[in-house]
């Protein structure tokens, strides 16, 4: 008996960016992505994503024409950067510096708006280990500190050279919090240390209530990682939970509670204020915490990560996005940009919009660091990369490129079989408006096919004749641009 078919069409006016590689592939929405990267949606368009260019930055203060390009130093790359705003009792002005910490385990700085265009030494001490930095207020200045587990506290205020506290403990992270800094201490990193209220350098510990002292928490959450103001409460991050101090009572009421437990471990290093909650990313997923409650975000890469050890990861907070620099395993035998190189630590960069939790992935960048900037006249993410890039700054673009080199971009949909393992489909013809060359590329049991679109501002007919009884389609290019929109997919499907 002769076989009789049925015209379908699957037609989505929206491409979604925000993939689910988690649940089942048979199952997706048609516009939902099961892998995509280096591509994000405008409008509905499938367009090129994010690029990285180097970074330029203002040379004038209120002049936005003005702007420079740096120069390198062979000595030494720079592979963390923070930025520290004072006010500058010499020049009676508010004074914005770029602070970085070079290969060589020295700090450098950089007037934000002078056009000077190196990196200058702030002072000849070597430290033993990658310092974090924070600023805070020291006798009504700004100032800003460095510590490292192996390394006595060194603060800097704009107008002077930096000195050294000697009284301060080798610290881990380090949080300043309702005029106090609050710190892990290194030989006992069960132990959070605070300040004291009215000088935060001094950390010995007194009876008196403005006086520095120590709290210790032992349990079997894992060791404290990482140290974070919400509100009016200090928490804590482990390995496998989460605790609370709070500090709006005396100090002899000061305690640690814990508020969550995780039966996976945390990447504490991920935890990122961003506005009034914090998102990390944990073995199992991405997280977000109100300081009440935790909640899965329901990102649905949690197979990227899943036994992918992200110690290295990064995130930053801008313009609303949540950033997460790290290393994903796509499993797909692809080598995008650095993973090409040898020794990589990550690959990936996840924008993740903090409001709609919309995502897209940038494969094949090694980003070390981030630092946002945005202030009245500049607004830019600033980035330090690891490997052949590291001699740079970046900068955040959407040109899809990292300098002059084309991301490849890709996105696949899920498996179509009009909810029938059995029942044989023919893709018959794809119609779309496809304004940048790309390619369609079309897999089932029955073969494959790849086609060149050329570019065209019209709607377009492009024939496929395609079997089989489970079908996948993706769109692939390393063309410069992207620019799909409204596809048609026409099947005949067996009935």
């Amino acid at each position: 008996m002769a076989k009789s078919y049925k015209d379908k069409r699957i037609s989505f006016p929206n491409f979604l960016c925000s993939m689910n590689i988690d649940d089942d592939e048979y199952n997706l929405n048609p516009n939902s992505a099961r892998i995509c990267y280096n591509t994000k949606t405008k409008n509905g368009a499938l367009i090129q994503g994010n690029g990285f260019e180097e970074v330029v930055l203002p040379a004038h203060r209120t002049i936005p024409s003005r702007t420079r390009k740096l120069t390198y130093s062979d000595e030494y790359d720079i592979k963390k950067i923070w930025k520290y705003n004072s006010f500058s009792e010499r020049n009676s002005m508010e004074d914005y510096e770029l602070v970085g910490f070079g290969t060589d385990n020295k700090i450098y700085f950089l007037n934000l708006f002078i056009n000077v265009r190196r990196f200058q030494p702030l002072f000849d001490y070597v430290f033993n280990e990658e310092p974090t930095a924070l600023s805070f207020r020291v006798n009504d200045r700004d100032v800003i500190a460095f510590v490292s587990p192996q390394d006595p506290m060194h603060v800097w205020y704009c107008d002077d050279s930096p000195y050294k506290v000697e009284s301060a403990p080798k610290l881990l992270s380090i949080c300043y919090h309702n005029n106090r800094l609050f710190a892990i201490d290194k030989e006992n990193t069960n132990l959070v240390r605070y300040s004291s209220k009215r000088n935060p350098l001094d950390w010995s510990n007194s009876q008196l209530e403005t006086g520095g002292g120590s709290i210790e928490i032992n349990d079997y959450k894992g060791q404290l990682k990482n140290l974070i103001s919400l509100a009016d409460n200090l928490y804590i991050f482990r390995d496998f939970g989460i605790s609370r101090i709070s500090t709006y009572t005396s100090k002899l009421n000061y305690n640690a509670v814990n508020i969550y437990t995780s039966s996976c471990k945390i990447y504490c290093s991920t935890a990122c204020l961003c506005g009034s909650e914090v998102y990390f990313l944990a073995e199992d997923g991405l997280y977000s915490f109100d300081g009440f409650n935790v909640k899965n975000v329901g990102v649905k890469f949690k197979t990227l990560i899943y036994g992918v050890n992200q110690n290295n990861a990064k995130t930053c907070y801008h313009n609303g996005n949540l950033y997460i620099a790290c290393n994903l395993n796509f499993n797909d035998n692809q080598k995008i940009g650095v993973e090409q190189e040898e020794g990589y630590i990550n690959n990936a960069l996840i924008e993740f919009d903090t409001q709609t939790h919309e995502y897209n992935i940038s494969r094949g960048i090694d980003i070390n660091f981030m630092l946002p900037i945005k202030d009245l006249h500049v607004s830019k993410l600033v980035i330090c990369m690891n490997g052949s890039s590291a001699k740079k700054l970046w900068q955040l673009t959407d040109n899809g490129k990292l300098e002059t080199l084309i991301l490849q971009k890709k996105w696949q949909g899920g498996k179509i079989n009009f909810n029938s393992f059995d029942n044989e489909k023919i893709l018959k013809e794809v119609n779309l408006v496809c304004r940048k060359d790309c390619y369609l590329k079309v897999n089932s049991e029955c073969g494959k096919k790849t086609v060149l679109i050329k570019a065209s501002d019209k709607m377009q007919r492009v024939r496929i004749n395609l079997k089989g009884k489970n079908i996948e389609i993706s769109f692939e290019s390393e063309f410069e641009d992207m620019y799909i929109l409204s596809p048609q997919f026409v099947f005949n499907v067996e009935v």
